[in-house]
């Protein structure tokens, strides 16, 4: 299900593909890149909220995930949140 998700998503079709991504984070909610695509398509979406506490569970159980703290740092960015960003 996250493989033909993260396909759909890459072909542009990304509020379906989250529908599935974000079942998939419910699902199996340690594994920290379901966590990250669904920020990631939240983001894509304009959905900065949301998005946001995604990429938050993403590295809480993993720290070090850089595709999460890159994709967060952007996030901030679009926010306004520049000194937020840098250190990400």
């Amino acid at each position: 299900t996250y493989h033909r998700a993260a396909a759909q998503a890459e072909r542009g079709e990304v509020r379906p593909a989250l529908r599935e991504l974000a079942r998939v984070a419910r699902d199996f909610p340690e594994v920290a890149k379901y966590h990250r695509a669904a920020g990631q398509a939240h983001l894509v979406l304009g959905d900065l909220e949301q998005a946001e506490d995604a990429l938050l569970r993403a590295l809480r159980l993993d720290p070090r995930d850089a595709d999460a703290l890159t994709l967060l740092g952007n996030l901030y960015q679009k926010r306004g949140r520049p000194a937020d960003a840098i250190p990400l």
